[in-house]
């Protein structure tokens, strides 16, 4: 299930710390709501009637976003924060939003206030995401408060498979083990090879947590199980080849070593 957090964050910047720290949480992919002409300090004094925040607002104006998200059609659920304007979206979030397809859409609204409470914020927002489920609205401090909308990590037991052995000689025996601890995935993978020492080399990758849902999501595509997966990529003649080229493709960072 791929996931994406979208984000406006005015001048503080109290958002976008809470965005920024719950997308690694969350593993998911991330993209900041920019309005193309930046707001000023000035823009934003909603105690001045002819500010442009109080313009915008009164006058439902749209206000056209820089940049757009690109595939947002692979998306599954999609997270949304901004602060709260006048007990609602910030005209800038509802620009961004009807400029998408969000049919089918799991959405989770995250909200940062001075002392607004969240009231009917997504009610408000929900023509706007026409066709998406807006699961659950929070007024929210810090990205530790939506911690429960993190769908549970994806289990993979401790496991070793034996992809090959040679009956004439022992030795020659290749296995590949994986692992999912503390919500990183490693994989050892035994090269078909010797070490300076004689022993056997091992091409060890292993992810951290954000890294570890997007490869996980990968591998199990299609409703597979992972483990199956890897033991199609990583055969005796490719080893562990394909899967760092599949990782690299899609952008997924790892650590790669070989130890003896």
């Amino acid at each position: 299930m791929k996931s994406l957090v979208v984000y406006f964050s005015a001048e503080s910047g109290t958002t976008a710390k809470v965005a920024e720290k719950f997308a690694q949480m969350a593993g998911a992919d991330l993209f900041q709501i920019t309005p193309q002409k930046v707001y000023t300090r000035a823009d934003l004094n909603w105690t001045n009637p002819l500010a442009r925040c109080n313009r915008e607002h009164f006058a439902k104006k749209d206000v056209p976003v820089a940049g757009t998200v690109k595939e947002f059609a692979a998306y599954d659920m999609v997270y949304i924060g901004f602060p709260i304007w006048y007990g609602c979206a910030p005209n800038v979030v509802n620009t961004f939003c009807k400029d998408y397809d969000w049919s089918g859409k799991k959405v989770y609204v995250f909200a940062t206030s001075g002392g607004s409470g969240i009231g009917k914020t997504a009610e408000k927002l929900q023509p706007y995401v026409g066709g998406a489920e807006i699961v659950s609205a929070r007024l929210v401090s810090d990205a530790s408060q939506m911690k429960d909308w993190i769908p549970a990590m994806p289990t993979m037991d401790r496991k070793e498979e034996l992809l090959y052995s040679d009956p004439s000689n022992p030795y020659e025996s290749i296995y590949i083990h994986a692992k999912i601890e503390d919500d990183c995935l490693t994989v050892v993978d035994s090269e078909c090879e010797h070490g300076p020492d004689g022993g056997w080399s091992y091409r060890i990758i292993t992810f951290d947590r954000e890294n570890t849902v997007k490869a996980i999501d990968f591998l199990s595509q299609g409703g597979r199980d992972p483990f199956a997966t890897l033991q199609r990529m990583l055969g005796y003649e490719q080893r562990t080849r394909k899967f760092r080229e599949a990782c690299d493709e899609r952008g997924i960072q790892y650590q790669d070593r070989l130890a003896f």
